[in-house]
């Protein structure tokens, strides 16, 4: 995120100060404040501190000079009197680009706790000006994005209209596993969330008829990734010789779905793992209603909480799929924690939404990245969503981070990273600043080992509003 201590103060503001350079401080106490107490008209709703709050927005032509006056920014559009200073004091008449209106942030306080610093002439610590939203791209300063990176976001949005309408996973209800779709991000009138099949718009990516010939199986959330934690991702089918990779992490949870036909070979698959996880294999009578056309089926569960019982899961895999073991890999998953500017950590909003994050829009964030049990980092990949922007990656010191470009299935930007001989980084994690563009588009994050999805090997977060909360 790009912030500034200093912007241009139009000629035509009814605050009566002069026009020309003006601090966050001065504009604060000698423009802001005067006008939040005098007008009640021109008001708009702004989020401050969290907080929708009613403040002065005069039309834009209202206040600037007449020296803007015929070119795109001489409109009835609601703004504070303010423009980018580079881009005011650079701009001659004529030019393609003209300057962006300027915002403020407040330092996170809300507009009442604003009201009363002010009133007691305390200085406003952390308050910055920035670009009006979605107007730097267009500023005379040339501090917007080039044409390149307008292009990605074009991609992102492409991509995101080309979403599926949900991703099959398997729901806990009272060790019950029901076929359910996960919806990642509201799309054609689908909330966020999980869905029953009858919901789903277009058709789903598997019926339970796919489930009827071979056993199935689903790796249980985590509940650091985007599925809920009562929740299974579909890992593979059996006999599944083709896959590339399976990323096995070292603490995990796998459910099976085993028609009838296949009921007696995994009766003894399974009795022959319990032998060595004696309290994490079970096989019992599925009881679905979503599943009840697979008629006598089964529902198997594997747990393991240690590297030894990690490695004979592995070995059962290698027997039932067909998978060479050099392809079933061992993980320690990716961990995230999240700090603020000031390098403070963070908490979840909630200890029942532990994956959820509260920011504004423009709000800047640190990431810092690290793999359980201090583990080295080595390579893996980075997907931040449409809302989400970074702009140092690839110039992050001890990295290398390459952007490839936007994943076509989620909308988000892609990320390489790869560590290289940085002996500290283990133990200290790796820190990325992140910026919010948008909720609406997608505000997440994820990490995750290449060829692997989040359930398997890494983290992912949320980021919410800060009224939703």
């Amino acid at each position: 995120m790009t912030s500034y201590d200093q912007a241009y103060h139009p000629p035509g503001c009814e605050c009566g100060s002069q026009p020309g350079l003006i601090s966050v401080q001065e504009f604060l106490v000698k423009c802001f404040y005067p006008r939040l107490i005098a007008n009640k008209e021109n008001r708009e709703e702004l989020s401050i501190g969290g907080i929708r709050s009613s403040v002065p927005l005069p039309f834009r032509r209202d206040f600037l000079g007449k020296e803007y006056e015929g070119t795109d920014i001489w409109d009835a559009s609601p703004r504070h009197p303010l423009l980018c200073l580079d881009g005011h004091y650079t701009w001659n008449h004529g030019d393609q680009k003209t300057p962006s209106s300027f915002t403020i942030n407040a330092g996170g306080l809300t507009l009442s706790t604003l009201k009363n610093k002010i009133e007691r002439g305390d200085y406003i610590a952390g308050a910055h000006f920035k670009h009006w939203h979605n107007e730097k791209d267009d500023c005379h300063c040339g501090m917007g994005r080039n044409a390149e990176e307008i292009f990605l976001a074009e991609q992102r949005k492409a991509a995101l209209l080309k979403r599926t309408n949900g991703t099959p996973v398997l729901q806990n209800y009272e060790e019950v596993y029901e076929l359910r779709f996960h919806v990642q991000s509201e799309s054609e009138g689908l909330a966020a969330g999980i869905h029953q099949a009858e919901h789903i718009n277009s058709p789903p990516a598997l019926y339970p008829a796919d489930l009827e010939d071979t056993t199935s199986l689903w790796m249980q959330s985590r509940d650091a990734g985007a599925l809920p934690g009562n929740c299974a991702g579909f890992l593979c089918f059996e006999n599944s010789h083709d896959q590339t990779n399976l990323f096995i992490p070292d603490v995990g949870k796998i459910v099976l779905i085993i028609p009838k036909s296949r009921r007696e070979a995994y009766l003894a698959h399974l009795s022959a793992l319990k032998e060595d996880i004696p309290d994490g294999v079970e096989m019992k009578k599925g009881q679905a209603i979503s599943l009840q056309q697979l008629t006598e089926y089964r529902q198997g569960i594997i747990k393991w909480n240690d590297s030894e019982s990690q490695d004979r899961v592995k070995k059962f895999l290698q027997k039932i799929t067909g998978i060479p073991i050099h392809l079933l890999r061992s993980t320690r998953p990716l961990m995230m924690e999240v700090h603020d500017r000031d390098y403070e950590i963070v908490t979840p909003v909630s200890q029942h939404r532990l994956s959820e994050f509260a920011f504004d829009v423009d709000d800047e964030f640190y990431v810092k990245i690290r793999r359980v049990r201090n583990a080295p980092l080595d390579g893996f990949r980075l997907l931040l969503g449409p809302g989400i922007h970074s702009s140092d990656l690839d110039m992050m010191g001890g990295i290398e981070a390459k952007s490839l470009g936007v994943d076509e299935e989620s909308g988000g930007t892609l990320w390489k990273i790869f560590v290289r001989g940085i002996s500290s980084i283990p133990q200290k994690g790796l820190w990325a600043a992140l910026h919010v563009n948008s909720h609406h588009d997608g505000a997440w994050v994820e990490v995750f080992d290449h060829g692997s999805t989040v359930e398997q090997s890494g983290t992912r977060l949320q980021i919410v509003t800060k009224e939703s909360i």
